[in-house]
């Protein structure tokens, strides 16, 4: 895996993370409320998974938030200059 992809995973990890303590969530209820397994939510908070956009969108159904909310981490202008 290259270096912004680690980045990437990395920061994404740490967004869910924020947003399941926000909504005061344990690994295990955010895992329920997906229908994930705890140690998805676990390797994909720590950045040591690659999550498929279907574990994505589990997330968040669990976490009751847009898929949007997931990539507040972009900066606003990070599509613009991919061709």
């Amino acid at each position: 895996m290259q270096s912004d992809d680690k980045i990437i995973l990395k920061n994404l990890g740490e967004q869910i993370r924020k947003l399941r303590k926000r909504a005061k969530l344990s690994h295990l209820e955010l895992s329920n409320r997906a229908d994930i397994e705890k140690s998805t939510v676990i390797r994909v908070e720590s950045g040591k998974m690659n999550p498929s956009v279907t574990t994505l969108l589990k997330i968040c159904t669990g976490l009751a938030v847009p898929i949007n909310k997931l990539f507040k981490f972009l900066p606003k202008d990070y599509y613009k200059d991919s061709k």
